[in-house]
């Protein structure tokens, strides 16, 4: 009986240690699958945005780089002209023609006038007849011819600026300044009866006739406007 129960004893503590087992091994099979189920789930979540974005652009690179695409042709967009907003649309903008810039017509002071002035009338300086009349090329004037030691007289009323023969050409010479901007001129005389600064009278004597820088006696006679060679017949006269 004692024995019976030694073994009984025994089988159950078998049983025991055996049913221990059992578990340990449920336990150790569940942990397991747990561990499985807990591995496949974190497997199978997707992956984050910026991997995905990652990936999806590697693969595109890859594709592109295996199958290149043709080149694409992009036609420049021109930017919008500003729109100009006009306040009334049926209004006709007049375009208002260019006034064009008058221009004053100047006389051409480089040619020697040829109308008198009514105004300056000039007296003869000699009674003597003119041998050489003006050209303005190779004569600035008119000359007389004359005796030596005629009478020579002012044309118009003036101030002598000149009298002397420093001049070449010329001879002794006299100079008058008229008004208006008229000058007479007195060459190739024998003696000079006036000086610089002396006011004379029309008809007054000023000087002899000669042939001071001269071939001959005669009186070279010009006259000028502002400084320009002018014919001086049609400014002549009588008395």
């Amino acid at each position: 009986m004692f024995r019976h129960d030694f073994l009984f004893q025994t089988l159950k503590i078998k049983t025991i240690i055996t049913s221990f087992n059992f578990s340990r091994v449920v336990l150790l099979l569940v942990a397991m699958m747990v561990v499985l189920n807990l591995v496949s789930c974190s497997a199978s979540k997707p992956a984050p945005i910026l991997d995905r974005t990652t990936s999806s652009n590697s693969n595109n690179s890859n594709a592109n780089l295996d199958n290149p695409s043709p080149s694409v042709k992009v036609t420049p967009i021109s930017a919008p002209k500003p729109m100009i907003q006009k306040s009334n649309p049926r209004e006709v903008v007049k375009v208002e023609p260019k006034a064009e810039p008058k221009t004053e017509l100047k006389p051409d002071s480089t040619k020697p006038a040829t109308i008198a002035e009514t105004s300056f009338k000039l007296l003869k300086p000699t009674s003597a007849p003119v041998i050489t009349p003006f050209n303005d090329v190779s004569n600035k004037g008119v000359e007389f011819s004359g005796k030596l030691g005629d009478s020579i007289v002012a044309a118009a009323d003036g101030k002598v600026i000149y009298s002397g023969s420093n001049l070449r050409t010329y001879g002794n010479l006299i100079i008058l300044n008229h008004n208006n901007s008229f000058v007479t001129v007195y060459a190739n005389n024998k003696t000079l009866l006036v000086k610089e600064g002396d006011t004379v009278k029309r008809g007054q004597k000023i000087a002899e006739m000669g042939n001071s820088e001269s071939d001959k006696v005669k009186l070279h006679f010009e006259l000028r406007k502002n400084s320009k060679p002018i014919d001086p017949t049609s400014y002549f006269v009588e008395n």
